[in-house]
């Protein structure tokens, strides 16, 4: 008999040797690099290569650029690596970052797989995917039939016969000519054109049959709410899709919201039901207590800067209970129970601004229903159904942890590594003098007008000599210029609006009428102020600012040259120059 760690072993081994034959037999699992332990597979590459781009980009780049990419994809993997060898995968500070995120994604997983999965299982949104990745053209013959009719039987009688017809072989424009009660359509021959299939489509019995037949085919009728239908494919048009994975939660999503409250109610009866298994129970005594001390928070005083006058400080709730009130139980359950400590812990994640309004009992009551037990129920279940171990939350989690441990190693071995001080600020500023500078600045009189023609008329006026100030006291129609005659003093090449008039037009000049945004404006240019160095002080922010970023930079291609070194790395440069061939990008979507 074999014992249950050789099964174990054993299975292993099958499900190894399973993964390498598909290994083997698709290109896209092949490994594109390896770093150190880790493997880069070319679906990997892929996937983050295409993020962002369009098709055309991606099937035409070249080997540069895709070594470019695959080089900053090995960076990031050395990162993580020597985060684990800094053992950051046990530091308890980003356990704690992460614990309310992965603590989502369990629940998540939980849900779709106890109430979504039941709605929206992964055949219907494979069958959506396939379906939706082409056009089907169709013709169709429409027998009306209404409501009240009573011969409703003769009616599909009659659209049987018209179906024996035209399988006998009779011309199906002809009959839809001559037999068709929608006239818009069948005085074309029945030609109804291209159908696309979306979230919505699986709810029509035309749709389905249409999408399930191949091209030349005719239906048997189909049963609609005004009557009866037959229909032919007359062509089928396949479209490029991006690949299933990248497509399958977005398709997800779309068949939720058809789905939505069904899938709300369910999740609620999912939750009734666990509260009835676990015999949930509340503690009116403790929930009375909690009622009494949050609504009754003690009044702190003050004293204000201005005066010695002593004023009333915002109290917060949370302080008014005892180490006893904090013990006191709001909810059993057969498993555990919910302490008021633990209601005050949560409501501590809440900004004091955002704190619930729990004026009365019920609210109490109807905050520990809606946010508080159905934390605990679904922690209790996630625990017991062992969802950390789930293939994808397990994913998941792992990619959130390193996420996150490559952030922390990246200050540790690069930002926290980087000191400067005034000294070295004052150094590099000196060293880059020509890039600190006042910009040339010209200094402008504008005339506001409301409309293009008053304006040309002002600028042709201006451009023939007449007096700027007096044509600005005639027809200026912009208060906020009145102060100063429309002087409105420097203004740089980079200003919004008016730079480029200004430095387009020579000094004494009059500019083309400008305009901005619904009103238009006309310059004149009265004199220029060339560029001049900054001082130091001037400087000082902007200088330290791009001097940390350039040691920065260089202690991190210092970091990751040592790691390279220490780590082993291997680029399948063959699998990188066939990459991406058959990619399509952002502007390739599904049919819908």
């Amino acid at each position: 008999m074999i014992s249950t760690k050789n099964k174990i072993l054993l299975l292993s081994i099958i499900i190894y040797s399973i993964f390498f034959i598909i290994n083997c037999s698709d290109n896209r699992q092949k490994t594109i690099a390896r770093v150190g332990g880790r493997r880069i597979s070319v679906q990997e590459f892929e996937v983050a290569f295409a993020k962002g781009k369009k098709t055309k980009q991606i099937q035409i780049a070249s080997l540069e650029d895709k070594m470019e990419f695959l080089n900053r994809m090995i960076d990031k993997k050395l990162k993580i690596i020597d985060a684990y060898q800094h053992d950051l995968d046990k530091d308890e500070k980003i356990h704690e970052t992460i614990n309310e995120r992965i603590k989502g994604v369990m629940f998540r997983h939980l849900v779709d797989r106890e109430v979504v999965e039941k709605f929206i299982p992964e055949s219907m949104i494979k069958d959506f995917y396939k379906k939706a990745s082409k056009e089907v053209k169709i013709r169709q013959i429409v027998l009306k039939v209404n409501k009240n009719d009573s011969n409703q039987v003769e009616i599909k009688e009659k659209a049987e016969k018209i179906v024996a017809r035209l399988k006998d072989g009779e011309n199906f424009a002809d009959v839809a000519k001559t037999m068709s009660d929608d006239k818009r359509t069948g005085n074309k021959g029945g030609i109804k054109g291209f159908l696309k299939w979306g979230a919505r489509s699986s709810e029509n019995a035309m749709y389905k049959a249409a999408f399930s037949m191949d091209e030349g085919d005719i239906s048997e009728p189909i049963e609609m709410p005004d009557g009866y239908y037959i229909i032919k494919v007359t062509n089928i048009k396949k479209h490029p899709v991006p690949p299933y994975e990248k497509e399958k939660e977005k398709i997800k999503q779309s068949m939720f919201r058809l789905f939505a409250k069904d899938i709300e109610k369910a999740y609620y009866e999912y939750l009734d039901g666990l509260k009835s298994k676990y015999k949930m129970k509340y503690n009116d005594e403790a929930i009375d207590l909690f009622f009494e001390r949050f609504t009754s928070p003690k009044t702190a005083q003050s004293v204000s800067p201005d005066s010695l006058q002593k004023r009333p400080a915002r109290a917060n709730p949370l302080e008014n209970f005892s180490d006893a009130d904090k013990q006191k139980i709001l909810v059993d359950f057969s498993f555990s129970e919910i302490k008021i400590n633990y209601i005050l812990e949560e409501l501590k994640k809440i900004p004091p601004q955002r704190l619930p309004r729990l004026t009365t009992k019920e609210q109490v009551r109807s905050f520990l229903d809606q946010r508080i037990i159905p934390i605990v129920i679904l922690e209790h279940e996630v625990e017991k159904k062992n969802i950390i171990n789930e293939k994808d939350v397990k994913k998941r989690v792992k990619e959130n942890l390193e996420s996150l441990m490559e952030k922390n190693i990246y200050q540790l071995q690069v930002t926290k590594k980087v000191s400067i001080t005034d000294e070295d600020i004052e150094k590099y500023f000196n060293e880059h003098r020509d890039d600190y500078k006042h910009p040339p600045m010209r200094e402008v009189q504008e005339i506001g007008l409301n409309d293009k023609t008053t304006a040309e008329v002002v600028a042709s006026a201006a451009s023939k000599g007449r007096n700027f100030t007096s044509l600005f006291n005639k027809y200026n129609e912009k208060k906020s210029l009145s102060k100063n005659k429309g002087n409105i003093g420097f203004v740089s090449k980079g200003r919004a609006g008016l730079g480029k008039p200004a430095f387009n037009t020579e000094i004494g000049g009059i500019s083309d009428p400008v305009k901005i945004g619904r009103t238009y404006s006309v310059i004149k240019v009265l004199s220029e102020k060339p560029e001049t160095l900054k001082t130091f002080e001037e400087s000082k922010k902007l200088a330290s600012s791009r001097l940390k970023r350039m040691l920065i930079s260089e202690r991190e291609k210092e970091w990751l040259s040592g790691l390279r070194e220490k780590i082993n790395i291997a680029v399948y440069e063959k699998n990188v120059e066939k990459a991406c061939k058959g990619v399509y990008g952002s502007d390739i979507k599904m049919v819908q």
